[in-house]
């Protein structure tokens, strides 16, 4: 799926559920299509032109909102969001000038801030459709929110295709693995029997029995490697 998503949080309001939502969506769409500040950008480097940037590249904008995200800094009434270097208030302030999806996700049922408590420039994200994303809850959310991020109807599940390398290399190691239990199976019989397989059912039954393994194990591989996985 050619999407990249970028994930807004305060860390010191949603980290956690930051974290977690990040693994999710890096397991379904790779690690360089999803962007959270903690691990994409370098020491020294311009934070607001970044983030700026990557909020240009993305096709969904994520704007976690939890019970602190409002929070005063320290020694100040006001929240951090009325700071004009406040990077969760660039982050939405881009986000609502994008022309990408932005969604605010409400984290373990935090309520939407009143646009008259926030600064203009980013009241606009109150009139947005707002998820929830609860701990209790949570691979259900998620599934809501990833379907909506990757524009899916109702009950298509985003996990039902598995890649097609992977497919491939658990068809090939169901395969590996029968043949070794073929072989030890063979040299079993070997050892208690004194004789191979062959003298005991015959060339042809053997050559069959070889066949037959190899392919349940390719089938078996195949199958493990194409069964649906939770986000």
């Amino acid at each position: 799926m050619n999407r990249k998503v970028f994930i807004s949080y305060r860390r010191a309001d949603t980290a956690a559920a930051a974290g977690r939502l990040y693994d999710r969506f890096c397991r379904l769409l790779g690690a360089k299509n999803v962007f959270l500040d903690v691990d994409a950008i370098e020491a020294g480097e311009n934070f607001e032109a970044k983030i700026q940037r990557e909020i240009g590249k993305a096709n969904a904008i994520l704007v976690l909102i939890g019970n602190g995200w409002m929070a005063p800094a320290p020694d100040q009434g006001k929240p951090r969001l009325f700071d004009e270097g406040d990077h969760v208030r660039a982050e939405v302030k881009f986000a609502l000038q994008a022309k990408a999806f932005t969604m605010p996700v409400l984290v373990d049922n935090a309520p939407m801030p009143d646009p008259g408590l926030l600064p203009d420039d980013i009241s606009g994200i109150t009139l947005l459709n707002a998820p929830p994303l609860r701990y209790e809850s949570f691979d259900a959310d998620v599934d809501r929110i990833a379907r909506k991020v990757l524009g899916l109807s109702a009950g298509e599940l985003v996990w039902d295709k598995a890649p097609l390398g992977r497919r491939l290399w658990s068809a090939a190691g169901g395969g590996v693995l029968a043949g070794v239990a073929l072989l030890a199976a063979a040299l079993a019989h070997n050892y208690f029997l004194h004789r191979p397989i062959s003298t005991s059912i015959g060339e042809e039954q053997t050559t069959l029995l070889i066949a037959g393994v190899l392919i349940f194990g390719l089938i078996a591989g195949l199958l493990r490697g194409s069964r649906r996985r939770r986000l």
